[in-house]
């Protein structure tokens, strides 16, 4: 493939968020800082539509999904001397909260399984099996743990459902008890 070639890869799967951004950064300086981890495909700083003003963040779109990893693992950045916050940029109907773990309904016995297949998108921390009452239903759940919540959207954004030696899992995010809120 060619260096200029956009990947066939769908546009989300190569989109980074970049927040905390200085005011007076331009789509133009934004992407020359980018443009270190690969070819930029789109670069802009999103603006008040009224004031014309930057409202402090904004998205770059990669010409291919590995380019987000470099520039991922290249944190943290500074941009127009200024520190920012770098994330995959996460669709909205994806958006939660980040959380580190994953909940995979399996048995105890396919954990090994589990912690190969997700190291290819990331370091695991922990995985071990739980059993719980979910959606109604008595199960085991594998739970994965990452070093990394960008891990976690890298997950997601390649699908809900993933298989596993012919297996098909429904991969969802945790939320940890000091999260649930609610009553005592």
């Amino acid at each position: 493939m060619a260096k200029n070639e956009i990947s066939k890869e769908p546009k989300h799967l190569r989109k980074i968020f970049i927040g905390g951004l200085d005011y007076q950064t331009t789509d133009e300086s934004l992407k020359k800082y980018f443009e270190q981890w690969g070819n930029i495909v789109d670069a802009v700083v999103i603006k008040d539509p009224q004031t014309k003003r930057s409202r402090g963040f904004g998205f770059i779109t990669f010409s291919h999904g590995r380019m987000v990893d470099d520039a991922l693992a290249a944190r943290p950045h500074r941009i127009d001397g200024r520190g920012v916050e770098t994330k995959r940029a996460v669709p909205r109907t994806e958006i939660g909260r980040p959380e580190v773990n994953q909940m995979i309904g399996v048995s105890q016995d396919e954990l090994d399984e589990l912690k190969g297949y997700f190291s290819e998108f990331g370091g695991v921390a922990d995985i071990f099996a739980n059993r719980r009452l979910v959606d109604n239903h008595q199960g085991i759940l594998g739970v994965v743990e990452f070093d990394d919540y960008e891990t976690v959207n890298k997950v997601r954004l390649q699908g809900v459902f993933h298989t596993i030696n012919g297996k098909r899992i429904d991969v969802k995010k945790a939320i940890g008890k000091n999260e649930m809120g609610g009553g005592k």
